[in-house]
């Protein structure tokens, strides 16, 4: 539960910021994913478009900037508390 929303809040970040994948990204990742799955890049892209998954892989990279954005924008302060 927390997890879908987070993702939600994820999608609609980088809705609002205007963030896609492009190809090469996309391109990247299916590197990654297949090298871990010992696959060919082609061959697991294959399987993900007949699938209907390769948006969700565009999605996935998104989320991943929504997140870098969101992280990259944090300032933490060690505010000591009062005694």
């Amino acid at each position: 539960e927390r997890n879908v929303a987070a993702q939600m809040i994820l999608e609609e970040v980088g809705k609002r910021e205007g963030m896609t994948a492009s190809d090469e990204e996309i391109a990247h990742e299916l590197a990654e994913h297949a090298n871990a799955l010992g696959k060919n890049p082609d061959e697991l892209q294959s399987q993900l478009e007949s699938g209907g998954r390769m948006g969700a892989l565009a999605a996935d990279i998104i989320r991943r900037k929504a997140l870098d954005l969101i992280v990259g924008n944090v300032d933490v302060k060690d505010e000591a508390k009062p005694a």
